[in-house]
């Protein structure tokens, strides 16, 4: 499936002053970033410095006390309803329902989506005979292959996917490092992990967040 929304509109998506705190502990501090269309953006950082949360944040799964949003230039909201047209979440909670198809959740997806198109979709990251079974019948693994598969199904603008190498073990990590680099070229694609695989992607912009702030690499 091809994106509707034109990359020459950048940025895709800026942020401007971003902080987060849950009671009086300060998770996120004043973090400013820019993720252009046709780029990857690679985060990574230790555990509990905060990358999920920025990611929820952006997908608009968690609020945030200050800061703002751009989408191509014009303040928006995560409740905006075109914010969620163009912004996709691939989190920790991707939402399976236990009576569909791995081929039925793609099509709540993209409802006009063939089994041809369903099957070369799964097939990057060779999960294509996993097309017409039930989530509850895959592994943890192979749930996350069709999760990341989903990123070549929905129309975005710009992606979000947290630990994409969750439950994937090293020998599947190259095929996904270019499954990232090659989805960047629809949109921007920002990728919060620890794999070395991802943070070493060539032409990758690389950010890392320690103790809630942001500091860019290269």
């Amino acid at each position: 499936m091809d994106a509707h929304f034109a990359l020459e509109a950048a940025p895709a998506l800026e942020v401007r002053g971003l902080g987060k705190s849950f009671g009086q502990a300060q998770i996120l501090y004043d973090i400013d970033l820019q993720m252009d269309p046709g780029t990857l953006t690679v985060l990574s950082g230790e555990n509990g410095t905060g990358k999920s949360t920025l990611l929820e944040c952006l997908a608009g799964a968690q609020p945030f006390d200050a800061g703002v949003l751009l989408l191509g230039d014009r303040v928006t909201s995560t409740n905006d309803r075109s914010y969620w047209r163009a912004v996709f979440g691939i989190l920790d909670d991707f939402a399976w329902f236990p009576d569909l198809t791995v081929f039925d959740h793609f099509r709540l997806l993209a409802p006009g989506l063939s089994r041809a198109q369903a099957n070369n979709a799964l097939a990057r990251l060779d999960a294509e005979h996993l097309v017409d079974r039930l989530p509850m019948t895959l592994s943890a693994g192979q749930r996350q292959r069709c999760a990341l598969t989903s990123a070549t199904i929905r129309d975005w603008a710009v992606l979000l996917v947290d630990e994409p190498e969750r439950h994937l073990d090293r020998q599947t990590m190259p095929a996904v490092a270019t499954f990232f680099a090659d989805l960047a070229t629809r949109g921007a694609v920002l990728v919060a992990t620890h794999h070395d695989a991802l943070t070493s992607i060539p032409g990758a912009r690389q950010h890392r967040l320690a103790q809630g702030r942001l500091a860019v690499l290269g």
